[in-house]
């Protein structure tokens, strides 16, 4: 026995409904999906899509509000001045990537700090001085030493130096600023870094302040290092950094040295000393459009660390996951095939801004760089 079904007068629709509801009904064929069918499917996929909505901006919203909590990263703007910048004193949690995160937020974003002040000229842009001041003076305990490789004329000893001076717990810190440079110029002045830096110490010292015919700075070094706020806590070593001491724990490492394999594959030996969960590796020259072994290294490292973040050009930072065993580390980056040197050298790229990504690949179009940093 057949049920009473009521009769719907209903008109068909296509599958894909008419961008317009104004067509006319006649105009649309036939179908078997009817207006019924249609309108039920739109309710239920506005309940299901609308739930599947909510429970995603909740899951966004928490995992927002854990990243960034007003109590770990006050609101940033342009009102802050000198004052606010120096009186910074954040309730920082006891995460340190965090923390690491929030810092490298407020170098790039805060504005006002008279970075003018600081006497030392450098290669470094003011985000990268403001970041390592506030690496010092927020981030730093005294577990291990500052490393800082590569000083030049001193502009990121005296960046260090001034965020340590003014560290709350300075005066039980017990720890050092290593600070290495080689002070003396190797091969033509006229010609790459070079003649980078004789053109900034004659800009800023004048002519004659350097004799350039011995291609020996140190005098100029050790002079911009003396005179910095909290020289006392700087050990400065002059020569090839290869042949110098280092510290036994390592808290935070800067590097502006790595500027062949050698060099680069020296310090990656040093990343036994760092303190898994807490140091601080910055390689300076990461995004600059040559010297591809650090960022092989960092592809290569990559299960070992976490990604920090980057001021505007140059610096990148990472924090150690965990150890990196000593096998791991004998290991020379470029050692490896061409193929898989391209695939490390790439792995970080996603992380960086179409512009930084853009110099990093510049790298490819200087055969001097990267095709001979390989054995293929």
């Amino acid at each position: 026995m057949k049920a009473n079904l009521p009769s719907l007068d209903v008109q068909y629709f296509p599958v894909t409904p008419p961008h317009s509801m104004e067509t006319e009904m006649s105009e649309i064929p036939p179908h078997n999906i009817t207006q019924f069918h249609y309108n039920r499917y739109r309710l239920l996929s506005n309940i299901t899509f609308g739930k599947l909505r909510e429970k995603y901006n909740a899951k966004r919203k928490a995992v927002k509000e854990a990243l960034c909590k007003p109590a770990l990263s006050p609101k940033i703007n342009d009102d802050f001045d000198n004052d606010d910048y120096d009186k910074l004193n954040v309730n920082f949690s006891d995460n340190r990537l965090q923390k690491a995160k929030i810092l490298v937020d407020f170098a790039n974003k805060l504005k006002g700090y008279t970075c003018d002040t600081w006497k030392n000229p450098g290669c470094l842009i003011v985000e990268e001085k403001r970041m390592l001041y506030l690496f010092a003076k927020h981030y730093f305990t005294g577990e291990g030493a500052i490393f800082d490789g590569g000083i030049c004329l001193g502009a990121c000893t005296e960046a260090l130096a001034g965020g340590l001076a003014k560290n709350p717990n300075r005066d039980t810190i017990d720890k050092y600023i290593w600070a290495y440079e080689r002070a003396k110029f190797v091969g033509d002045l006229k010609a790459g870094n070079n003649k980078y830096i004789v053109d900034m110490i004659k800009h800023h010292y004048g002519e004659t302040f350097v004799d350039f015919s011995s291609g020996d700075f140190s005098n100029l070094v050790r002079k911009n290092v003396a005179h910095l706020d909290g020289a006392e806590k700087v050990k400065l070593f002059i020569g090839d950094i290869m042949e110098q001491e280092y510290p036994d724990k390592i808290e935070i490492m800067f590097l502006d040295v790595c500027k062949t394999p050698e060099l680069n594959f020296a310090m990656q030996k040093l990343y036994s000393r760092m303190i898994p969960g807490k140091s601080l590796l910055i390689h300076q020259d990461y995004t600059f459009p040559g010297l591809p072994w650090t960022r092989i290294t960092m592809g290569y490292l990559a299960e070992y660390v976490e990604y920090v973040g980057s001021t505007p050009s140059n610096s990148a930072v990472w924090l150690l996951k965990k150890e990196i065993p000593q096998e791991i580390l004998d290991v020379e980056p470029t050692s490896f095939d061409f193929r898989k040197g391209v695939r490390l050298h790439n792995y970080w790229n996603r992380v960086f801004n179409e512009k930084q990504r853009e110099d990093i690949m510049k790298t490819f179009n200087q055969p001097y760089y990267f095709n001979e940093s390989f054995n293929e």
